[in-house]
């Protein structure tokens, strides 16, 4: 801890004596607490040890080498009182203020293998749930005034703490209500779609993703709390240790984490299971398994219902199933219950990441299997597009790459290993033989992966020189260069981007743009995520201590500046959903900031600059008069709009014609751009088809318009007119 002031001294003085109140109060819980749960857990024996390396690794291996110190501390209590009650509704003010008595002395104590502090939190705030479960169920009895016009903020992350019970009293009121009227709203909706598109209502059976309301409104608000009082009681010390030793690394920035011993465990597990299941990176939000990314060629991605910010609340086994909450289960504990055998029905209970009120529940059932390589590796195809004047067509190749993966489980087999630089180089020669006019490299959606096939990508449009600039802490920053001095292809090149594209994505992206190889096209930016993260025992003696995941380096572009936080801004912005919703580097607590370092040594290429302006008056000329780009920016619109809304209304008739504003744009999104269910059920009536149904559904999904890539094929084209017409200029001359 830092050096304090004398007035410091005098105050920790003051709050040294306030602390037996507070040791006082916990004392008081044990005693008179009527809250029916397991005995009062306390930290292990060994959880000292564990704190006191981590307190001693964290300043020394992070990337930032901050000092485990007072600001740290604050942050770390800050991030515990959250991680327990996400949206500062639980604690009163009253708690708050006590516990700060500790703002400045967390640190102290993690040094010192001291974490009593954690669990006396938590036990307070179990008494804190067990008071709200009872004030839900007194609510729910009582009814509320549907009409009255009145509104709830949904979003209370940054939001103060209630001061009084009064207070909390009204803010829970708002809170249950906002979910009542959701549910009723839900079912009102289902009753008016046609007989036809009906969705399964208050247990119904129904074979497509439906819209459910489980029971009464009050008994499933009723159920949601007493399930997370339910999940408390199982929690045991090591749950509380993982949750506030992780506070502190969070402090240090957003994707340093401490995994427990169990953790480390089941991460092994996870591991070795990787293969299999639905095929979704998950992550706990707000008491919910959120889906932060489906793998390509997994099941949930294949079958097209899943988005990343869907929210599992549930899990049914197989057809007959009954849906186990997992509210606020650990997060390994609904992982296993959503993983089981190959060819196994699982369904699942969501919460949508278009729904902010968190009370529509839709059952989407998948099928568990593995992850087929073939569909999550790199692919290519040939698209013909009239040229500018419709007097002859360009042959323009398009290659989608899922993952920058590195498969090294072949090397046991004795095979070469799978690689996506291979695959590209392999893939890129084909279109060559081809004759093509032009590439387009698909990097949407893809979250990264292997730091040495992005290099190696990348330097397959460029002679040699610098790719990627690494800098780890304590040290000076390293470029890492091409490896390969042949180009493979030199021709007009786009790569096109979304939010989700991260890290190996950005590297790739940003090097090329750097070099002006090549236009990149998409949302306004990608996801911003420049840094690598390690995983460090806690112990190298004793693995069962538990690990570090800690940040340890952080990329820069060539030119110098950091792929952190900005991420890498496209030539020309063609937005997706994803840009009007909270995806990005930017949305995470405790980021690492942006920064530069000085550029690489590096030359780049001519010529583009001097046809960009055109591309882009062009390309613009034509979503102006394009009728399904007016839709799609329509449908764009109205997304940014309910993702903007801080407030839900808490009358009746304001809710339900909110619904039904949102039940034309699904409409209307269906209309424009497809369902492949529906795709797959007009294909498969009437006339006997031969081939599968997945076969079918590929179809079906390949069909759908994609606005972005369609506008996209024609700026390549126009790159391709553009390119030529200045290289016969610069003959001419």
């Amino acid at each position: 801890m830092c050096l304090v002031s004398t007035k410091l001294e005098l105050t920790r003085l003051s709050r040294s004596m306030n602390k037996n109140i507070i040791k006082i109060t916990v004392a008081a819980f044990v005693a008179f607490s009527s809250f029916s749960m397991s005995e009062l857990i306390a930290p292990e024996a060994n959880y000292g040890t564990i704190a006191k390396r981590l307190a001693y690794g964290l300043p020394r291996i992070h990337l930032n080498e901050t000092q485990l110190d007072d600001s740290i501390s604050e942050k770390t209590l800050g991030n515990y009182l959250t991680s327990l009650d996400f949206d500062h509704s639980f604690f009163l003010k009253s708690d708050i203020d006590g516990f700060q008595v500790k703002s400045l002395e967390l640190d102290d104590d993690l040094i010192g293998g001291q974490l009593s502090f954690a669990y006396e939190v938590f036990d307070i705030f179990k008494e804190r749930v067990q008071e709200r479960v009872v004030f839900v169920e007194k609510q729910l009895s009582e009814g509320f005034e549907k009409e009255r016009k009145e509104y709830f903020t949904w979003d209370r992350k940054e939001a103060l703490w209630p001061e009084t019970a009064e207070a909390q009293d009204d803010l829970w009121r708002k809170k249950i209500k906002n979910e009542y009227i959701g549910r009723i709203v839900a079912k009102q909706i289902n009753l008016e779609r046609p007989e036809e598109a009906v969705d399964s209502v208050d247990g119904e059976e129904d074979n497509q993703d439906s819209t459910v309301v489980i029971g009464s409104p009050e008994e499933n608000i009723l159920k949601k709390y007493t399930q997370f009082k339910k999940a408390l009681e199982g929690h045991d010390a090591e749950w509380v240790l993982q949750l506030y030793l992780n506070s502190f690394t969070r402090s240090y920035d957003a994707h340093s984490s401490f995994m427990s011993p169990r953790a480390v465990e089941d991460f092994k597990i996870q591991m070795r299971l990787s293969l299999t299941g639905i095929g979704a990176l998950l992550q706990t939000e707000e008491g919910a398994a959120k889906i932060v990314r489906l793998i390509p060629g997994g099941p949930a991605e294949q079958d097209g219902r899943l988005q990343p910010g869907d929210k599992i609340i549930a899990v049914a086994q197989g057809d007959d199933g009954t849906p186990e909450d997992i509210l606020y289960l650990p997060l390994y504990k609904a992982v296993r219950l959503i993983r089981g055998e190959m060819g196994t029905k699982v369904k699942l209970s969501i919460i949508p990441a278009s729904d902010k009120s968190g009370a529509v529940v839709k059952v989407v059932d998948i099928i568990r299997g593995k992850i087929n390589l073939e569909e999550q590796s790199a692919k290519s195809e040939v698209r013909e597009i009239p040229n500018f004047d419709k007097t002859e067509n360009f042959k323009l190749g398009l290659i989608t790459l899922p993952d920058f993966y590195a498969d090294m489980d072949t090397k046991k087999t004795g095979e070469a290993p799978r690689r996506s630089s291979t695959d590209m180089r392999r893939l890129i020669e084909e279109l060559c033989d081809l004759d093509v006019d032009g590439m387009i490299i698909d990097l949407r959606n893809n979250g990264g992966g292997a730091l040495s096939d992005a290099i190696e990508i990348a330097g397959l449009f460029i002679e040699d020189g610098p790719v990627v600039q690494v800098k780890q802490s304590g040290r000076r920053k390293r470029p890492q260069y091409d490896p390969d001095p042949d180009v493979i292809y030199d021709g007009p090149l786009i790569i096109m981007v979304n939010r989700q594209s991260a890290s190996a994505s950005e590297i790739v992206a940003a090097a090329l743009q750097d070099y002006r190889r090549a236009i990149i096209v998409g949302d306004s930016k990608t996801h911003g995520k420049g840094s690598v993260q390690s995983l460090i025992p806690i112990d190298g003696r004793d693995q069962s201590l538990g690990m570090m995941k800690l940040t340890t380096a952080g990329f820069y572009r060539i030119d110098g500046r950091s792929t952190q936080l900005k991420g890498v801004e496209p030539d020309i912005i063609i937005p997706s959903p994803y840009d009007y919703m909270k995806i990005g580097e930017e949305y995470l607590s405790n980021v690492l900031s942006w920064g530069w370092v000085t550029s690489a040594n590096y030359r780049p290429f001519d010529g583009l600059e001097q046809i960009m302006p055109m591309i882009k008056e062009r390309s613009l000329q034509r979503l102006v008069d394009n009728e399904d780009y007016k839709v799609y920016r329509s449908i764009l619109d109205k997304i940014e709009v309910r993702n903007e809304l801080e407030e839900y209304p808490l009358s009746y008739i304001e809710r339900l014609e909110m619904a039904r504003e949102d039940e034309k744009l699904a409409v209307l999104q269906k209309e424009h751009f497809g369902d492949p269910e529906e795709l797959v059920m007009a294909k498969t009536e009437g006339d006997i088809v031969d081939a599968p149904e997945e076969e079918l559904k590929e179809e079906a999904k390949a069909a759908k318009k994609d606005v972005v890539l369609d506008e996209t094929l024609l700026i390549l084209r126009d790159m391709v007119e553009l390119e030529a017409a200045v290289k016969v200029s610069s003959v001419d001359r």
